[in-house]
């Protein structure tokens, strides 16, 4: 029994495959993983007694002790302040509360001191005769009722000297003696306010006008064209603008000034120069000029010269992105 079971194992090693003497390659998925290999410097480590040195951090201790002293410094400066500041509170309403009695008191104080002085000694029933004794010695309410008045006075006599200044007319005509009154009347001058004063100090920034950069072709233009610019030009438009207009849409005047209004509008967002190209590039289209003017003013940003964004622009029909790629290739 013994014996069949070693040869039925004999003969199991020695089984028949098809796959014999047949080259197979193992895919990169299925290898064996490679072998990790310390690094140089891992293996020739320093040795372990270096390693075992402690850090005592002094540096940072002493960070901490000075911010606390620095803490209880700036604590202290701010309590002494406080104290400070509460001192001379005291001191300014003690000094207060004086000057408020001394002024209720009146200059009469003393006469009053002795009156009372005296009234403690005999009492004596009020008479008609102690009331102007009374009004000596005035109260708080008293003397700030006296002041809004005298101050209600003061403004009311400001106001009137205001309104007589202003005023230009003559005095009125003496009833007798015949004359008219005019013969030494003088009209007050004209007085300027503080702010009046201040503004006309100040001179106002001259506002300086942009430079074009473009030609002026007014000397080119025949006669009637050079008559046509000046006529233009009187309405405020800048007369080279003018020249350039009367040039490129052939002297008809309708169509040069509603160009130039139609630039003095993207003049508004827009450099002038950029905003008459934008309208004579896109054939005075006033919606496609803007489109022209917002994709070039986006190009420029990006560094690109404006004579290569301008003909990529209107090489696509002012396409951003196309142009974008043509300037880029």
């Amino acid at each position: 029994m013994i014996a069949m079971s070693h040869h039925v194992r004999e003969s199991e090693k020695q089984a028949f495959s098809y796959m014999d003497g047949v080259s197979v390659k193992i895919a990169e998925n299925f290898k064996p993983p490679r072998k990790i290999a310390l690094s140089v410097g891992f293996q020739h480590r320093f040795p372990v007694e270096s390693g075992a040195e402690e850090y005592d951090f002094k540096l940072e201790h002493s960070v901490l002790s000075k911010m606390g002293e620095w803490r209880k410094l700036r604590q202290a400066e701010v309590a002494a302040r406080k104290e400070r500041i509460k001192a001379q509170d005291a001191a300014w309403e003690e000094r207060f509360s004086k000057q408020l009695q001394n002024f209720a008191l009146g200059p009469s104080s003393t006469e009053a001191a002795s009156t009372v002085g005296s009234s403690s000694k005999t009492y004596s029933s009020p008479t008609d005769q102690d009331v102007p004794s009374r009004s000596l010695s005035r109260s708080v309410p008293d003397i700030v009722e006296e002041l809004e008045k005298e101050l209600t006075e003061k403004k009311i006599a400001d106001t009137n000297a205001v309104a007589a200044r202003a005023s230009h007319t003559p005095p009125p005509r003496p009833n007798s003696f015949g004359s008219t009154g005019l013969e030494n009347w003088k009209p007050w001058p004209d007085l300027d306010s503080p702010e009046q004063s201040q503004s006309k100090g100040k001179k106002s920034p001259v506002k300086k006008l942009p430079v074009s950069s473009l030609p002026n072709p007014f000397h080119k233009l025949s006669p009637e064209g050079q008559q046509l610019t000046r006529h233009i030009s009187e309405m405020g438009f800048a007369l080279p603008r003018v020249a350039r207009a009367c040039v490129a849409l052939h002297e008809d005047g309708k169509k040069v000034v509603e160009f130039l209004l139609q630039v003095q509008s993207l003049e508004e967002t827009w450099p002038g120069d950029q905003a008459e190209n934008a309208l004579l590039l896109n054939e005075c289209d006033y919606p496609r000029a803007v489109k022209y003017l917002e994709a070039l003013t986006q190009l420029l940003d990006l560094g690109f010269p404006e004579d290569k964004v301008s003909q990529a622009l209107v090489m696509f029909n002012n396409d951003r992105d196309k142009a974008l790629d043509h300037i880029i290739s």
